[in-house]
């Protein structure tokens, strides 16, 4: 198919001047704003819409993890490393 050789990641953007702010983009620079629960709570309700299955995780699980950060069995990460691990760097 004509102008299907290219994966979408591939082809070229129209320029953002062409258009006005996309209602995403105003949303992103609102959400911006929020203090860092709010926009972890934003994060989560966003990603239950897109996936039905519930994130939960039982009181006893995240108990377990606690501790074992606590006592040094697991080691968490910083902000830099997350970031960096998740290819934010």
């Amino acid at each position: 198919m004509k102008g299907f050789e290219k994966s979408p990641l591939e082809r070229p953007l129209i320029s953002a001047t062409v258009f006005p702010m996309s209602q995403v983009a105003e949303l992103l620079k609102e959400a911006s704003k929020l203090d860092p629960l709010d926009r972890a709570e934003l994060v989560s309700s966003l990603l239950e819409d897109l996936d039905p299955r519930p994130h939960w995780v039982p009181d006893e699980e995240v108990f377990r993890r606690l501790e074992d950060l606590k006592s040094g069995r697991v080691k968490g990460l910083s902000e830099e490393e997350f970031r960096e691990a998740c290819g934010r760097s």
